[in-house]
């Protein structure tokens, strides 16, 4: 098979059963194509590793269209600069600590980085430079964030040693360093609650946009811009459907892919999600993701391929 080569075979339904399956049961080492399958390539190295896994990574460009990589593991922040990760953690404070489970999430903001974790202070980095450096203003400790309009938004906090699961705040107005709720900054906070299993259970992820998606464990809320004095209205739009995997959630324009706890969904401008996965693959997932890792389960949208994937850990396997 050479690259380029499209495979005729019909959509993979591992789900069907393998009498009279209008599909294939299996597709190893292929992506899908419109009339059958291409070749996945292999991996191939580019630049050096961090020193521990990975936990999350960003890729932005500043306004002159320079282009600029940070990413983070347990106890360090880097930025890849000339195929080399350097080390661009913070001057003061000492190393990070993120516990077994966490991750780190990026946001760009302006011509900076954003970055949280639950276990240490925000911090924040001008695109090119140095170090990041604790954010000012104080803000609580977060496990998710994302811009929405002119706001930065934080959620499932812990704020001065106090757990906050379900809360989402988000900064004054065109400014990272007010955290006051304020009339006058717009800077305010809001507990999620919902009649759905477990109240919702834990924020889980937030897109961000022109208006915000909030994926708590069994429901999504829609953060709409109101204004003074409400701020953002939060609408229920999911009752009874969220994701246990945070990293599954992929944004892309106004559509929105992730998986749910019964399989894998789509949304658009953040309404009623659509499974895609039911009957297909859904039930094989289930049965080959080890459940104990569903944190190290990462969605990416490839713009060159229009195709969504999803890696996750195996049964038996971190």
């Amino acid at each position: 098979m050479k690259d380029g080569v499209i495979l005729p075979f019909a959509e993979w339904l591992p789900d069907y059963p393998d009498l009279s399956n209008p599909g294939v049961i299996e597709a190893k080492n292929v992506l899908p194509a419109a009339a059958g399958y291409l070749p996945l390539k292999q991996l191939a190295t580019f630049g050096s590793a961090l020193d521990a896994r990975c936990r999350g990574a960003i890729a932005v460009r500043d306004s002159a269209a320079n282009s600029y990589n940070y990413s983070g593991n347990a106890t360090k922040l880097y930025s890849l600069i000339d195929e080399t990760q350097t080390d661009v953690s913070r001057a003061a404070g000492g190393a990070y600590t993120l516990a077994a489970a966490e991750n780190w999430e990026f946001a760009k903001w302006g011509e900076k980085v954003i970055a949280v974790n639950f276990n240490d202070a925000t911090q924040i980095i001008t695109l090119g430079g140095a170090n990041f450096a604790a954010l000012s203003g104080s803000p609580p400790k977060a496990r998710h964030i994302a811009i929405v309009r002119e706001f930065v938004v934080i959620a499932n906090l812990d704020d001065a040693g106090t757990l906050y699961p379900q809360r989402v705040k988000w900064s004054g107005t065109n400014n990272e360093t007010q955290w006051t709720p304020s009339a006058t900054t717009l800077s305010d906070e809001q507990d999620m609650l919902s009649s759905a299993f477990g109240g919702g259970g834990w924020i889980m992820k937030v897109t961000g946009g022109e208006y915000g998606l909030v994926f708590m464990e069994y429901t999504i809320f829609r953060m709409s811009f109101r204004g003074s004095p409400e701020v953002f209205q939060f609408d229920e739009v999911s009752p009874g459907i969220g994701t246990p995997a945070k990293n599954s959630v992929v944004p892309i324009g106004d559509q929105v892919f992730f998986l749910g706890q019964d399989g894998f969904y789509k949304m658009i401008n953040g309404t009623q999600p659509i499974p895609i996965g039911k009957n297909k693959v859904d039930k094989w997932f289930f049965n080959e993701i080890d459940d104990d890792f569903f944190e190290r389960m990462v969605g990416a949208f490839s713009p060159e391929t229009t195709q969504v994937a999803w890696i996750f850990p195996g049964s038996g396997s971190s």
